[in-house]
């Protein structure tokens, strides 16, 4: 059974430009692939992956995903007060 990524970080990840790695079974996979740029740990990580950095164009369609997603420092808040609620 896939242990199943946290959205909170996918989300994090996705709004400051970087690389997401996912099992491609997996629900979060499904989902944000429609969206956004993410990459399959079956399929894309390999040795060479990390040597760059994302395309701007696509930092910037991730970004603009999760900012119209919701407002990221509202997301901030609610991370937040889950957080302090645990």
């Amino acid at each position: 059974q896939l242990r199943q990524e946290a959205t909170g970080n996918i989300n994090h990840m996705l709004y400051t430009g970087k690389k997401i790695f996912m099992y491609k079974d997996g629900l979060n996979y499904q989902y944000y692939s429609r969206h956004a740029k993410v990459f399959t740990i079956d399929d894309d990580l390999n040795n060479t992956i990390f040597d760059s950095v994302l395309k701007t164009d696509i930092q910037y369609q991730n970004w603009k995903f999760i900012h119209d997603k919701e407002n990221y420092s509202l997301f901030l808040n609610k991370l937040y007060d889950n957080i302090k609620n645990l």
